[in-house]
């Protein structure tokens, strides 16, 4: 069995090569990114914005209340259609059901890669925002005092994003699944996503 789903994970890998949805594995998370460093530039360019003594905790806290309600809800969508979608579109499920492998690997494989990209996506949020935080620091002196990027804190808020998604996720998957028309899929996203990021 886990041997099983192995195989069908390695085989999901390797059709997501070259596809929008490997890409957006790393587009979403700068999107966030950038976001979150214009407007705190902006802010702090009118006197207003993040200060020295609580630069990570705010850039932090802005860019995954971004990626949790918005980004991550939409990129969970996305993925799971495509996931399903390449299914569907070619009309492999009864090809992968004659293989002898157990039916219950390949949906486990189907999860466990989706699970794995809105990990690894979540992850490079707080490894972008390590990078705004410096250059912010580089452009205005003020918050040179803010020291290294609080790694504690982002992977908190980084891990309870990615834990809260798990339901949506599920969902999402089993609709993919169901249905093969992506129009389904993205209607039925059930709106965003309440993280639990602490401020």
């Amino acid at each position: 069995m886990i041997a099983a789903t192995a195989r069908a994970a390695h085989a999901e890998l390797l059709k997501l090569k070259r596809t929008l949805a490997f890409r957006m594995i790393f587009v979403a998370p700068l999107l966030v990114a950038l976001l979150g460093f214009f407007v705190q530039s902006s802010q702090l360019s009118r006197g207003r914005g993040a200060t020295a003594a609580n630069l990570w905790n705010v850039l932090s806290r802005d860019s995954y209340s971004i990626w949790a309600i918005f980004l991550l809800p939409l990129l969970i969508t996305l993925e799971t259609a495509l996931l399903a979608g390449i299914e569907h579109g070619e009309k492999q499920w009864k090809h992968l059901f004659a293989l002898p492998a157990p039916r219950v690997s390949i949906f486990l494989a189907k999860y466990l890669v989706t699970q794995g990209i809105a990990l690894l996506s979540t992850l490079l949020v707080g490894l972008l925002v390590s990078v705004c935080g410096w250059l912010l620091m580089a452009l205005f002196p003020a918050l040179r005092a803010a020291g290294p990027p609080d790694v504690g804190l982002i992977l908190t808020r980084a891990m309870s994003c990615w834990l809260a998604a798990g339901l949506i996720l599920s969902a999402q998957l089993w609709i993919a699944l169901r249905w093969p028309t992506f129009t389904v899929a993205g209607c039925r996203n059930g709106g965003n996503l309440l993280c639990a990021v602490r401020g």
